[in-house]
C-alpha cells in the first residue's frame, strides 16, 4: 500500500488510472497523426491538381495564341483557349465559371466581356496572351475530419509573339513584285514630280507606299486612332503593335477561309478592342509630309512623350549634323556598303571612288545577290533597317480600297529629300558632308529605301517560307511560352 496526497492507493489502482491516460494520448495522437494525413494526402492531391493546372494553361494559352494569329480574331482563339482547357482537364468548364473567374493581373483587353482569365495586350512589335485557368476544386480525404471538403487550385500561363526587332516594323509599304536591291520612292502627292531626281521623278506617289497605322497601346491617348501624330509616332519609334501575313498568300480572295481570314488594321476600334494581328490595312491618306522630317530626323513630343527622329545618330557610327529650327541635329550618315562582310560585294564597291559609284555598284551587287548572308553582324541594329509588308495587290488601289499583306521585308532607308530653295537634292548617307542642310518639320519632301532580302542579314529575325516560292517570303513570328 502506498501512500498518495494523503489518500491510501494501490498499485492496481494506479495502474488502472495511467491507462485510462493512456487511452486519452492515443485518441489525442490518433487525431493528429490523421490530421497529418489529411495535409499529406490531401495537399499531395492538391498538388498533382495544380500541376495539372499549370499544364492545362501552358497548352491553352500557345493554342490559343495560334489560332489567334493563325485567323487574326481573337474570338476564335477565346474559343480554342476553352476547346483545350476542357480537353486536358477532362472536364468542362463553364461559361459561368470563365464569367466568375477572377485574375487581379489580366492585360489591357478583355476579347470576351466579363471574362478576366483570357487577356491581351501589345507592345512594340510583341503581342501577350494571358490564360489563368479557373479555380479547379480538389475533393479531400482526410480533410474532411478536420472540416475541409475540398482546396482550391488555379493556373496562369503566358505566351509572347514576338514580331521582329523591336521598333524595326514601320507604316511603309510594297507592292508586288517589288525587285531586290531596288530603291524605291515614297514622296508627297503635290508638286511638280520633276523637281525630284531619280528614283522620285516618277508618277506622283512613289511604289514605296504607305499606310495609315492604328495606335493599339491601350494606355495612349490616341487610342485606335489614325492621325498625322500616330504616323510620325510609328515612323520615329516603330508601330506598337505586331501584324501578320496571308498563309497561305492572299491572292485576290482566292482561298480565304477560316484559317486564312481577312483581319483589318484597327478593325474592331474603338467600340472593342482591335483585331490582334492585322494582315490588312488601309491606304495611305497622303504621306503626311509635313510630319516626315520631324519624325525621321528631327524628333518631337506626341502626348506628352518625347521621341528622337528615327535617323538621329545614336552610338557608334558615322554622322553628320543638320541644321534644325533649334540648333543642329546629328543624325545618322552609315553607307549601306559600310555593312558588307565577304567579298560578294565588297569588292566592286571598294573599286568604286566616290559615294555615288559605291552606291550604284551596292545596287548592282544587290539585285544580282542569289543567297547567303552578305551583311555583317552589326547591320540588325543599324538606325537605317527597318522592316515593310508586301502587298498582295501590285498598285494603288485608291483611299476606299486595302491592301492585303502577303509578306514583310528588311528595307534600308536611304535618302532624305529635304527642300533646299527651289530644289530637293538626295541626302544619301556616305555622301552627305558640310555645310551641312537646313530641316523644318515641313520640308522634308521624300524619302527612299533600298529593298533587301531576309537571307542577307547575318542574324535573321526570320525564317523562309514553304508555302511560297517567292524569294521574299518570310516568317517573322516566334510564340514563346514567357511566364
Amino acid at each position: 500500500m502506498d501512500q498518495w496526497n494523503g489518500r491510501t492507493m494501490s498499485i492496481k489502482t494506479l495502474r488502472h488510472n495511467e491507462s485510462g491516460a493512456t487511452a486519452v494520448l492515443v485518441a489525442a495522437s490518433m487525431i493528429l497523426i490523421m490530421g497529418m494525413a489529411a495535409l499529406v494526402v490531401d495537399y499531395g492531391l492538391a498538388l498533382s491538381e495544380r500541376r495539372l493546372d499549370q499544364n492545362v494553361a501552358d497548352s491553352a494559352v500557345m493554342g490559343g495564341a495560334v489560332v489567334t494569329i493563325q485567323t487574326a480574331n481573337m474570338a476564335t482563339g477565346v474559343a480554342e483557349v476553352k476547346r483545350l482547357v476542357n480537353a486536358n482537364l477532362g472536364r468542362t468548364v463553364s461559361d459561368a465559371d470563365w464569367q466568375a473567374c477572377v485574375d487581379a493581373d489580366k492585360l489591357s483587353f478583355l476579347p470576351e466581356a466579363g471574362n478576366d482569365c483570357i487577356s491581351w495586350e501589345t507592345g512594340v512589335s510583341t503581342l501577350v496572351f494571358r490564360v489563368r485557368v479557373p479555380k479547379q476544386a480538389t475533393e479531400t480525404t482526410f480533410g474532411k475530419i478536420l472540416g475541409v471538403d475540398s482546396l482550391s487550385t488555379d493556373a496562369f500561363a503566358e505566351a509572347t509573339l514576338e514580331n521582329l526587332p523591336g521598333g524595326k516594323l514601320l507604316p511603309f509599304s510594297l507592292f508586288a513584285g517589288t525587285g531586290t536591291g531596288t530603291e524605291q520612292c515614297l514622296k508627297d502627292t503635290s508638286g511638280p514630280p520633276d523637281v525630284m531626281p531619280p528614283p522620285c521623278d516618277g508618277p506622283s506617289l512613289g511604289q514605296f507606299g504607305g499606310f495609315d497605322p492604328y495606335v493599339y497601346s491601350a494606355t495612349a491617348v490616341d487610342y485606335c486612332k489614325t492621325s498625322l501624330g500616330t504616323f510620325i509616332y510609328s515612323l520615329a519609334v516603330g508601330i506598337d503593335h505586331p501584324m501578320s501575313s496571308f498563309e497561305p498568300d492572299y491572292a485576290g480572295g482566292a482561298g480565304v477561309s477560316a484559317t486564312n481570314a481577312v483581319a483589318q488594321e484597327g478593325g474592331g476600334c474603338p467600340s472593342s478592342p482591335p483585331k490582334p494581328v492585322p494582315n490588312t490595312v488601309g491606304p495611305l491618306t497622303g504621306n503626311k509630309v509635313s510630319g516626315m522630317g520631324e519624325a525621321l530626323l528631327l524628333g518631337g513630343n506626341r502626348n506628352g512623350t518625347a521621341f528622337n527622329g528615327r535617323l538621329r545618330a545614336a552610338g557608334s557610327g558615322a554622322t553628320v549634323d543638320v541644321n534644325g529650327p533649334s540648333g543642329p541635329v546629328p543624325i545618322n550618315n552609315q553607307p549601306i556598303w559600310s555593312f558588307f562582310s565577304g567579298g560578294f560585294c565588297s569588292g566592286p564597291v571598294a573599286a568604286a571612288a566616290t559615294p555615288a559609284l559605291k552606291k550604284t555598284a551596292s545596287l548592282t551587287c544587290l539585285q544580282g545577290w542569289t543567297s547567303g548572308a552578305i551583311f555583317n553582324s552589326g547591320f540588325i541594329n543599324s538606325q537605317r533597317l527597318a522592316f515593310v509588308p508586301i502587298y498582295d495587290e501590285s498598285g494603288p488601289g485608291g483611299p476606299s480600297g486595302v491592301y492585303h499583306i502577303n509578306r514583310f521585308v528588311p528595307v534600308y532607308l536611304e535618302s532624305t529629300y529635304v527642300q533646299q530653295g527651289g530644289s530637293f537634292p538626295a541626302h544619301s548617307p556616305g555622301a552627305i558632308t558640310a555645310p551641312p542642310f537646313a530641316i523644318s518639320g515641313s520640308k522634308m519632301k521624300a524619302l527612299t529605301a533600298i529593298v533587301l532580302n531576309c537571307a542577307m542579314l547575318i542574324d535573321q529575325p526570320c525564317d523562309p517560307e514553304t508555302t511560297s516560292g517567292d524569294p521574299f517570303a518570310v516568317d517573322l513570328s516566334t510564340l514563346l511560352l514567357s511566364r
